[in-house]
């Protein structure tokens, strides 16, 4: 009987290049130990197909299997739709509040957070939502209501967080007032970066952490699991060595 694991690399990468779906990958790499390190290298198969928009979930839900909705070939361009389950219990009442590659970050019920890769299930422990240097009163809110609250957004600066070297950091936007925190993964403590307040959202570009503020009145509001925005025209960059990312000035 032939062993599935022994295909010659070349063989498999003809399969490889022939798959236009995220979960399709997801099931080849589950085969076997050597398929997956073949199937899962973004530098020798990159991925054909746009990224997976992971649909909202229902607060009051009791299922741990979460929806993604992704675009799929009907003849050459990518114009269907079609949305798959994947069953992710280790993510079950996690908020979701930033995703960078096949990472998200999440927030739990017992206000951890963490990054979570969803097709190897590794996570990464960031700071507790705890050590932000502003919270709320927990005697006026309820459990859900401080998971859903406080952390507005994440984004991290590198698709590597379980990687040391690539000296991955995520900067959260938080609190009523909207202002930005850093750590990096297994940190203790958030570290909130002074005179900066109002931040509407921000992003990791080129190197370079891009924040959009404008005045906002400062009143709470019912934050939900929801998709992640883009950058808006009114930005500025915020200089690398405040977050301690020694790597290029800003010009």
């Amino acid at each position: 009987m032939a062993d599935w694991s022994s295909i010659p690399e070349e063989l498999l990468s003809l399969i490889c290049n022939r798959l236009d779906s995220v979960v399709d990958y997801l099931q080849l790499s589950m085969v076997c130990k050597p398929w997956r390190c073949v199937s899962m290298s973004p530098t020798k198969y990159p991925l054909r197909q746009l990224p997976l928009l992971m649909l909202p979930q229902e607060k009051t839900s009791s299922t741990s299997r979460r929806s993604f909705l992704g675009l799929t070939k009907g003849g050459e361009e990518f114009d269907k739709t079609k949305v798959y389950e994947l069953d992710l219990p280790e993510i079950h009442q996690h908020r979701c509040v930033g995703a960078a590659g096949n990472w998200i970050v999440t927030v739990d019920m017992e206000l951890d957070m963490h990054i979570f890769n969803l097709f190897s299930k590794v996570h990464v422990n960031l700071p507790p939502q705890s050590t932000f240097d502003t919270q709320f009163d927990d005697q006026t809110k309820t459990r859900t209501q401080l998971r859903d609250l406080m952390v507005s957004k994440v984004v991290l600066t590198s698709m590597y967080p379980n990687d040391p070297s690539k000296d991955c950091i995520a900067v959260a936007i938080h609190s009523l007032r909207m202002k930005i925190a850093i750590a990096r993964p297994g940190d203790k403590t958030w570290i909130t970066i002074q005179n900066i307040c109002c931040v509407k959202d921000i992003i990791y570009f080129k190197e370079k952490l891009r924040i959009s503020c404008e005045p906002i009145e400062f009143a709470e509001k019912e934050e939900s699991d929801t998709a992640i925005a883009v950058s808006t025209p009114n930005t500025m960059a915020l200089p690398s060595a405040w977050i301690g990312i020694a790597k290029k000035p800003l010009r």
